[in-house]
């Protein structure tokens, strides 16, 4: 009987052991389950284009899959939006790269948002979810002046899909999406301030702008123009890095 009994034992110490983890990793905020696999778990995490009533959230994936954001203006994050090129094309597809507009805002306003990837799993940050606040209404800038270029593979295809980041001194980064022809652009004029009060004063012929690239084939380029050499910017190959203001004659 004793021999019988020592294993019983042992289980239900093991079980409470486990029980007590399981307790300690929900009131530390391990997250949800089901949890994204490493492959799916959002890298990268960036808040882009930030105005008066929207802004963009993207991210990286190891592996291609699924990508929304859920969101609100107070945590019980009421609204989800899908990618962008989802909401083109109204199904859900796979993706390294993630890009999420969220529209209709109020201005002003502080909004709480969490990233879903990989099936249903979502993910918070730290526990709690990511907040980001609107800028104020501002009236349509004077001047219209657009950055573009386009972007390759290393095989010198158009390398749909990647990301570019537009980042100058003393602005709110914005971001967009390289097309299926490999072209991108993004609008200066509408550069704002980092406190999203007003648009940015910077010089229309000597502002540094650095961009950044992930494409949806895992390479990264970085590097530097200039408002001189911006229209349009040379062409960026995927995995190679640049500085287009030395290359000025």
């Amino acid at each position: 009987l004793l021999k019988k009994q020592i294993p019983t034992v042992v289980a239900l110490i093991i079980l409470f052991i486990g029980a007590g983890a399981g307790v300690v990793l929900v009131g530390n905020g391990a997250g949800f389950l089901p949890r994204a696999g490493p492959e799916y778990t959002p890298k990268q995490v960036q808040v882009t284009n930030v105005s008066d009533r929207s802004f963009t959230v993207s991210w990286i994936t190891d592996e291609p899959t699924t990508g929304f954001v859920r969101y609100g203006n107070t945590t019980s994050l009421s609204s989800t939006i899908a990618d962008d090129r989802d909401q083109l094309s109204g199904q859900n597809a796979n993706f390294r790269v993630h890009h999420v507009t969220v529209r209709g805002l109020n201005p002003s306003t502080k909004y709480y948002f969490k990233i879903g990837s990989g099936a249903s799993s979502s993910l918070y940050n730290q526990g709690q979810p990511y907040e980001v606040t609107t800028g104020t209404t501002l009236s349509s800038p004077q001047d219209s002046e657009t950055t573009y270029g386009k972007v390759v593979t290393s095989a010198q295809t158009p390398a749909e899909g990647s990301i570019i980041y537009i980042k100058m001194e003393g602005a709110a980064p914005l971001s967009t999406l390289v097309k299926s022809s490999g072209s991108w652009a993004v609008s200066l004029s509408k550069a704002r301030n980092q406190a999203l009060t007003s648009y940015l004063n910077y010089d229309k012929d000597n502002a540094r702008i650095n961009i950044e690239v992930f494409g949806a084939n895992g390479q990264r380029s970085v590097g530097i123009t200039n408002t001189t050499n911006d229209q349009p910017v040379p062409t960026i190959t995927l995995g190679e890095n640049f500085d287009f203001i030395k290359a000025q004659p």
